[in-house]
């Protein structure tokens, strides 16, 4: 519509990135009020929708690898979906793989890969033993990724590795607020 109204085709993708994330953002907030048995067993229906919102939702971050802003809002909406459809993602083969792959193959650094891992994360939590299959086919790939990364200069022996009680207090960790 941009583009037949005049505008140029930077204006056209700017609009469009910016409506991508309204949508992401919506679906995401509307997402909070429910949980996974009101989505499965009293409103099934209603939880196909976000399904299917979700899955239409895999291809944004594909679109634009390296739109950071999109990416976040991406998993944002991952993590909400987690906890809205629980089990539903994992009875549906393909969209949480499909999710999966897409930010591995859209990551560009170390603070990518760190989000990728808290979802991993929380998907343990949450899921526990339903994922076990999953997580054998993904762990191979996300080391791998965690390699590339990281790089070689990254000292893998540990050797050099330390840990400061005092700045994990400042950062908020052990013992901070």
């Amino acid at each position: 519509a941009a583009l037949a109204a005049g505008a140029s085709p930077a204006a056209a993708a700017v609009m469009a990135s910016g409506l991508l994330l309204q949508a992401l953002d919506a679906i995401s907030r509307l997402s909070k009020g429910f949980r996974p048995d009101i989505l499965t067993r009293h409103r099934p229906r209603l939880g196909a929708a976000f399904a299917a919102a979700f899955e239409a939702a895999l291809k944004a971050p594909a679109a634009a690898p390296l739109d950071k802003t999109i990416r976040a809002r991406f998993i944002s909406l991952l993590h909400r979906m987690v906890e809205a459809l629980g089990v539903t993602l994992l009875t549906n083969k393909q969209q949480l793989p499909m999710a999966l792959e897409v930010l591995l193959q859209t990551q560009t650094d170390v603070e990518d890969m760190t989000d990728f891992l808290g979802v991993v994360c929380q998907l343990l939590a949450r899921f526990k033993d339903g994922l076990g299959p999953f997580i054998r086919v993904l762990l191979p790939v996300a080391v791998a990724r965690v390699h590339e990364v990281l790089g070689s200069e990254w000292d893998w022996t540990g050797a050099r590795a330390s840990f400061n009680c005092a700045d994990a207090a400042a950062m908020g960790g052990v013992g901070g607020g």
